[in-house]
């Protein structure tokens, strides 16, 4: 009988501890070619005492209004590749990149600290008990505005203008093939969250809601979409080599092929349109075997969580002390590298939701 109780106990337990979460709601507008921030709002769930604030010495409290937010401005394609530098530093903020210059020429690392294009804040978590904070998946998402509920904002509205206007992007295609063009942008989308623990170390999630296998941090890449991979001109001769971006780790030289490819090949993968991650290998340049690369492990695998890792118990999670401040640094971006991070995309709206939530007691 005492058994019974205390597993009975037990579950009430988890089921307090559960309940209490703080939300982040964010809507977002899209001009033509890029997305702006509409509104944000921040609200909490307080069946146990859980507070935020955008100050360590402000007001704790359960709402805070967009106006208290740093301005965001234009999203634009970023990279979270070369963490480890800016870790290595002991950067309070995360750093992201342009992954469009974010690349390796010769065997000399150039890769552009991107100064917008993201939104990124600190937060502080403040609880009433020691407890462990992790995010409930159940209420953490990014995903397509829906038409009826966001009138103004929403990828329906912006294929029929595109449409309308005939944009060149989509020539051929109907209203509803763009709008479903439009709403892949939220598989290109991450959240991140960055906590330091007592001894300044860095705890750093990044999470994929929308995750579909692997992202290699690096590649080749079509970056004037002139349907060819990018090349350069090799110093000292007078042969070209397709480059290669990206956070790459070893030698990438062996990758290469031994001679110039003598005609211009078929698309990377025919059964899509060309893109920046799709394009031909021109004639006379000399190949680099992208896929064997990926194979042999020389571009860096972006580390991200989905939701499903959820699904048998969190997979990370952060102390918050009674009434001690926890910073917590959330980011929103679009991950430069993902493969649904092309042209169809520019100008989506999407809609997102990151809950953190009590995982248990210490």
């Amino acid at each position: 009988m005492k058994k019974n109780k205390l597993i009975f106990a037990m579950y009430l337990s988890v089921i307090a501890l559960s309940v209490a979460s703080v939300s982040m709601s964010i809507a977002w507008y899209a001009s033509s070619r890029n997305l702006y921030v509409n509104s944000i709002d921040i609200t909490i769930d307080t069946d146990r005492m859980l507070e935020i604030s955008t100050s360590k010495d402000g007001d704790f409290v359960d709402f805070i209004n967009y106006s208290e937010l740093d301005p965001t401005g234009v999203f634009l394609p970023l990279t979270s590749a070369h963490s480890d530098d800016w870790m290595s530093v002991g950067k309070d903020m995360p750093v992201f990149y342009d992954e469009s210059r974010c690349y390796e020429q010769e065997n000399l690392p150039l890769y552009v600290e991107a100064t917008g294009g993201y939104f990124s804040q600190k937060f502080y978590l403040k609880s009433d008990d020691d407890v462990y904070v992790t995010i409930d998946p159940s209420q953490t998402y990014i995903k397509a505005p829906d038409p009826n509920q966001f009138e103004q904002n929403n990828n329906l509205k912006r294929a029929i203008e595109y449409f309308e206007k005939e944009e060149a992007r989509y020539k051929g295609y109907t209203v509803d093939q763009i709008k479903e063009m439009l709403d892949k942008v939220v598989n290109a989308m991450r959240f991140s969250i960055l906590v330091k623990d007592e001894k300044d170390n860095y705890q750093y999630y990044i999470i994929d809601p929308n995750k579909e296998g692997v992202t290699y941090l690096g590649g080749l890449l079509d970056n004037d979409y002139d349907q060819y991979y990018d090349y350069f001109l090799k110093e000292g001769s007078s042969d070209l080599y397709e480059r290669v971006y990206g956070e790459i780790i070893g030698d990438k030289s062996e990758f290469y092929a031994d001679i110039a490819t003598e005609s211009d090949s078929d698309l990377e993968n025919i059964n899509e349109k060309p893109s920046a991650f799709n394009a031909h290998h021109k004639a006379g340049v000399i190949k680099f075997n992208q896929e064997d690369a990926k194979e042999k492990g020389i571009f860096k695998k972006e580390e991200s969580f989905s939701l499903d890792d959820f699904k048998n118990g969190a997979p990370f999670h952060f102390p918050v002390y009674i009434n001690e401040p926890k910073e917590v640094v959330v980011s929103i971006y679009i991950e430069g590298w993902d493969k649904d991070s092309i042209n169809s995309t520019m100008g989506a709206a999407f809609f997102s939701n990151l809950t953190f939530k009590i995982e248990r007691e210490m």
